[in-house]
Formats: C-alpha cells, structure tokens, sequence
C-alpha cells in the first residue's frame, strides 16, 4: 500500500498514475519516471494536484523544472541503486499505470 488511508487511496493512486504521465508526456522517459531518483519529483507533483486551496491545481514551478531537467537524462544513464528496488512498489506502480 502507498501509505494513504483507504478512503484515499483511490485518489492518490491517479494523482501518481497522472504524474508520471504527465513526466512521459514531457519527454522523461519511463524507466526514468519510475526511478528512485523521482520519488521526490512525483511526491511534489501529487502534492501540487492535492492542493488544499479551493479549485486551484497547478504544478509548481519546481515540479516543471525538474521535469524539464529529468527529460535530459535516459533511463540507461539511472545507475542500478537509483532505481526502485522496492519490489513492492514496483509492482504498485506498474498496476497502477496498466489500469
């Protein structure tokens, strides 16, 4: 489980499944998205969708930023120890973005 509460799982599951789309989409690749190396970029951005302020969701500009570095760099370049090795939330990811 990604550590959300039951009730919100559902939601948090599509902000991260939108948030690495959205990381694609933009030219990062996926191996990329996936990686150790954006746990933090995906945490901001699911941040920034879970805004508390009412009607306004945006990315920030750090989250645009990152996207925009990240797209430079190819899954090839991730070393072995930036990526994922939690096999678990490997799996969570890839379930969430087959759906």
């Amino acid at each position: 489980m990604i550590g959300a509460p039951l009730y919100q799982y559902a939601t948090v599951e599509s902000y991260i499944e939108e948030v690495i789309e959205y990381m694609v989409s933009s030219g990062v690749d996926r191996e990329v998205a996936v990686s150790r190396k954006c746990i933090g970029t995906v945490t901001r951005g699911v941040m920034d969708l879970w805004n508390y302020n009412s009607g306004q969701t945006d990315f920030s500009a750090y989250f645009k930023e990152r996207v925009t570095q990240l797209a430079y760099e190819d899954g090839e370049s991730t070393l072995p120890h930036e990526r994922c090795v939690d096999p678990i939330a490997v799996e969570e990811i890839e379930e969430i973005l087959e759906k």
